[in-house]
């Protein structure tokens, strides 16, 4: 997919989720208070879990597929989302997507990873990073590959350790920056100008302030900021929106 293309085609969003669904939901209400730049395609899911009730709340299509390897999973899940039309794919997911999702499907495939890649690859990367003692804690949206959590970075952003002095303070933060890095990602797909740059570029560059390779625009930080907690609503309003290039 090229991503500088003229006349991108209407992004239709489809997810890959295994858990609560709280980005969804957050997603979703933004799309639906004009504040996200996207159609919802549907919901794959592996166990019933609190994605499919969020799917059910925003009258979103859901298909549970259960008792399945990796490969069997990810044939169906394509086959479900290329019905439903997805041309871009968010993966919320802990278990391995095989090749009928991240390279057969005619999608832009992502997934968010809560650490600043490459370092922290793997599970529980955002307590290995706390436990680490990482001066910076953040979130990756990247494009999906064969190896995890491995594909060229679209957009990382970041914030100090000690903003965050416990393990729910840190996972909150990460939500809003993935929600956030999320809702550009997509306002920048449906304008075609996403681009995509090498995760060896991205980790190689020296960078200032919360974001790379730049801020979210007004209209896509500011709504986010109705799902943070009251103690991190000032937090988040240090992030200085720029215009979108």
């Amino acid at each position: 997919m090229d991503d500088h293309d003229s006349s991108p085609r209407p992004v239709r969003l489809g997810f890959i989720c295994s858990s609560g669904g709280g980005l969804i939901d957050a997603l979703c209400t933004l799309r639906e208070i004009g504040a996200a730049r996207f159609d919802v395609a549907g919901v794959v899911t592996d166990r019933p879990c609190g994605a499919e009730t969020v799917a059910a709340t925003h009258s979103i299509a859901n298909r549970r597929i259960e008792d399945a390897d990796a490969d069997r999973f990810s044939e169906q899940a394509a086959t479900s989302l290329g019905a439903w039309g997805a041309t871009h794919v968010l993966l919320l997911f802990l278990r391995r997507v095989g090749a009928a999702v991240w390279r057969d499907l005619d999608a832009d495939v992502w997934n968010l990873h809560p650490s600043l890649l490459p370092e922290f690859r793997g599970l529980d990367a955002l307590n290995r990073s706390r436990a680490a003692g990482a001066d910076q804690i953040g979130v990756t949206l990247h494009r999906a590959i064969a190896e995890p959590d491995a594909g060229p970075v679209l957009a990382q952003a970041r914030f100090p350790a000690a903003d965050a002095p416990t393990s729910e303070h840190a996972e909150h933060l990460c939500f809003l920056l993935k929600l956030v890095l999320s809702a550009d990602a997509l306002h920048r797909a449906s304008d075609g100008t996403l681009g995509a740059v090498a995760q060896s570029a991205l980790a190689d560059e020296p960078w200032d302030g919360a974001f790379r390779p730049g801020a979210p625009a007004a209209d896509v930080l500011a709504p986010a900021a109705r799902f943070a907690r009251p103690w991190a609503r000032p937090w988040l309003a240090t992030l200085h929106p720029v215009a979108t290039p």
